[in-house]
């Protein structure tokens, strides 16, 4: 079930699941209260979860793809800091905080406790439908991920490119030793930069796009559910279909029929 509050001009709240549009023009914030959800921005993928939260710009990333867990519950803000006479804009300065937000290519940022306790709050007000509450946890919200750290332009590029050599590896096993001999970088670094960078540690995010690269695969194709956890690095079926669920939240067989395929 989606509910969707127009709480100031310039900035909409979504809640649940959202369609997506890449030609929009618009700065998006999402927060995960359950599940997963993957974004697939200009040939790079982002894991949003509820250890942390998205920013991304679709006029300046393009088409935007998320694809969601079966279990998946958040919200996300939309928001045109450009628009005229927007309230938020005078309560908050909302454009300078868009830019402290670094400057909103596509960035994934850790939830400490002041942002677990808004994002829960923002939960609670979305169910009880009590706009006021709401306003006023979305303009926290933007306060808190203002305050954010930024990276490195050239540490984030090198950790972007790590990224990808996963993404592009989906039926392999890839260390975090093997990782740090290609790229040149040492193994702590690497572990604690590519967190701060796609919210997630390296062998979760492998997990993470076998998952959903393999529910492409059931969703749209036949391929047999023991071809298709072989085609993505997993040798035990038993394995897979325990990543599978951990992931996506049903089994595979599960979404197979949930997206009305013969199993």
């Amino acid at each position: 079930m989606m509910n969707e509050f127009q709480i100031f001009p310039d900035i909409r709240l979504v809640c649940g699941k959202v369609s997506r549009s890449g030609s929009d023009d618009l700065k998006e914030i999402s927060c995960c209260i359950s599940g997963i959800c993957e974004y697939h921005i200009g040939g790079e993928y982002y894991y949003l979860t509820k250890e942390n939260c998205i920013a991304v710009d679709h006029g300046l990333c393009g088409e935007c793809e998320v694809s969601y867990s079966a279990d998946y519950m958040g919200f996300s803000l939309f928001i045109e800091p450009d628009r005229e006479n927007a309230d938020s804009s005078e309560l908050l300065k909302t454009p300078d905080i868009l830019r402290d937000i670094a400057n909103f290519e596509s960035n994934i940022f850790a939830v400490d406790a002041r942002l677990e306790a808004v994002i829960s709050d923002m939960s609670c007000y979305c169910k009880e439908q009590n706009e006021s509450m709401i306003k006023l946890k979305a303009l926290e919200l933007l306060m808190l991920l203002g305050e954010q750290r930024r990276m490195g332009n050239e540490q984030k590029q090198k950790i972007k490119h790590i990224g990808m050599f996963l993404c592009q590896s989906e039926s392999e096993h890839i260390t975090i030793c093997q990782l740090s001999d290609i790229y040149k970088i040492n193994q702590t670094t690497l572990k604690s930069t590519f967190k701060r960078c796609f919210g997630c540690n390296i062998y979760t995010y492998a997990r993470n796009r076998k998952a959903f690269f393999a529910a492409e695969l059931i969703k749209n194709s036949d391929m047999k559910v023991i071809d298709i956890a072989e085609r993505v690095g997993y040798s035990n079926p038993s394995k897979f279909s325990s990543a599978f669920r951990k992931v996506i939240g049903i089994s595979p067989v599960q979404y197979r029929k949930t997206t009305n395929r013969s199993a």
